[in-house]
């Protein structure tokens, strides 16, 4: 099968010299009853295209008020990598996503919206590496940022609602970086999992001070 959205996904930021799309086929289990972890192999008994919701038809799914689920792939980094920093991205999943490579987590986010990224270099083994993703995506949504996607219970507005779209429905992919001349005590050399606010300067900026 072609690789569904093979184009680069930020070409505002681009590095199409070095990256690897993980859009595709991924191995996929339904956890209604959330009993699954993510060291379990068991369950995974069907199979997703990513990256597509799992509600709609191209996914291959189909699935409607699944809460919880989990995406199972293998991947192998590029030869020409080797001695770089290897960076794991998510255009977006819905909504609650928690992400392990070879059994070590590297990323938990919330908010269906978003893009996030891990830096996974130390995750990784030799040979063929293993990323494992937990999606929870509640189907009542009255607290969460959902747009017009249907809510369970329902309420005053579910009449011009739509279908909700879950787990992972934009790009997932590698890319490789240089070493950063950064010091390894800096938050910003490793994942990015906090929530930003106007507040918070960037790492290594300073904070505006208030005039008079």
């Amino acid at each position: 099968m072609p690789t569904p959205r093979p184009e680069y996904p930020q070409p505002h930021f681009d590095r199409s010299h070095a990256w690897l799309s993980l859009n595709g086929t991924w191995d996929f289990r339904a956890d209604a009853a959330a009993r699954h972890t993510a060291a379990g192999p068991d369950g995974y008994d069907q199979q997703i295209t990513v990256p597509f919701a799992w509600e709609t038809p191209a996914s291959g799914i189909a699935a409607h008020w699944l809460q919880t689920a989990w995406y199972r792939r293998a991947f192998t980094v590029p030869p020409a990598w080797q001695g770089q920093r290897v960076v794991l991205h998510f255009g977006a999943v819905h909504h609650e996503a928690t992400v392990w490579v070879n059994g070590t987590q590297v990323a938990h986010h919330e908010g269906g919206y978003t893009p996030f990224e891990a830096d996974v270099t130390d995750a990784l083994s030799d040979g063929e590496q293993r990323i494992v993703v937990r999606v929870h995506a509640p189907a009542d949504k009255l607290d969460l940022v959902h747009g017009k996607q249907r809510s369970m219970p329902r309420d005053d507005y579910d009449g011009v609602c739509f279908t909700p779209s879950s787990g992972i429905w934009q790009s997932v992919w590698l890319t490789a970086r240089p070493r950063p001349p950064i010091s390894p005590h800096c938050g910003c050399a490793r994942q990015r999992t906090w929530t930003a606010s106007p507040s918070t300067p960037p790492c290594g900026a300073r904070a505006p001070t208030a005039r008079g």
